[in-house]
């Protein structure tokens, strides 16, 4: 059972899945729920998202690196871990805007000290990071609790380009829509991340606009440790927007 072979390669997997301990857990209940009573329609993403990096990771250091060269065609990365709704310091502040959980998010990146899901930036040179969005067949979140203009891909747009280590930034940056391949190929657009992908691919004068930098109606984070970008479309230079399907790239 499926169950039972990941249970037996949990110290394995645990090496290059970076997620608490806690959450493991509980994504694992919830894979057993449904292995045990299956659901004919199993539209889980988390658990997509889950068994995605378990099949990689199982193939250990090799593994893992293959999943970031797939997702991110950079072969520079060595060694990398796989993270899991990991928690990038919030680039709005906290009583604007809550944490984001990233499905996934790969290159050079580590936990934050005294956090259980907290990641930064490892400073190295040419420093490259990917933060993933990955959806079965819900949609992106159309809105933020304390601004209903901003969607949910703009805000990981908005970490991504943030990501830092006490001001120093990724200097390559990548996000990446995961999704099946009849959203991405189909002429017919049913989800808004179809629509604001393509938007924020073709002009990124709309993703500046989005983030609304003018209004301001988030409040920018600023303290000793942590920066908002002074030039965002210089950061802006050095974002790749990225979108790969299951079945195209077999990923699975």
């Amino acid at each position: 059972m499926l169950y039972n072979r990941l249970e037996a390669s949990k110290s394995v997997l645990r090496k290059f899945i970076v997620i608490t301990e806690n959450r493991y857990d509980k994504l694992m209940i919830r894979l057993n729920e449904q292995l045990k009573n299956p659901k004919e329609s199993f539209y889980d993403e988390e658990i997509w998202t889950f068994l995605l990096a378990c099949g990689y990771a199982a193939g250990g250091q090799s593994g893992s690196d293959l999943l970031i060269r797939k997702l991110s065609k950079n072969k520079s990365i060595k060694d990398g871990k796989i993270f899991i709704e990991g928690l990038p310091v919030s680039p709005r502040e906290a009583r604007d805007e809550g944490k984001t959980h990233v499905d996934l998010a790969i290159g050079n990146i580590k936990l934050r000290q005294n956090t259980k899901g907290g990641i930064e930036l490892e400073v190295k040179e040419n420093s490259f990071i990917n933060f993933c969005e990955a959806k079965w067949y819900s949609d992106i979140s159309k809105s933020v609790t304390y601004d209903q203009a901003r969607n949910q891909l703009i805000r990981i747009i908005d970490n991504a380009i943030c990501f830092q280590k006490e001001g120093k930034y990724a200097d390559k940056i990548m996000v990446t829509l995961i999704t099946p391949e009849i959203f991405k190929s189909n002429v017919r657009k049913s989800r808004l991340y179809q629509y604001k992908f393509e938007d924020y691919l073709n002009d990124k004068n709309e993703i500046l606009e989005d983030l609304d930098l003018n209004q301001n109606r988030l409040k920018f984070r600023q303290n000793k440790k942590w920066k908002y970008p002074d030039n965002i479309p210089n950061r802006l230079k050095n974002l790749e927007l990225n979108w790969i399907s299951y079945e195209k790239k077999t990923i699975f």
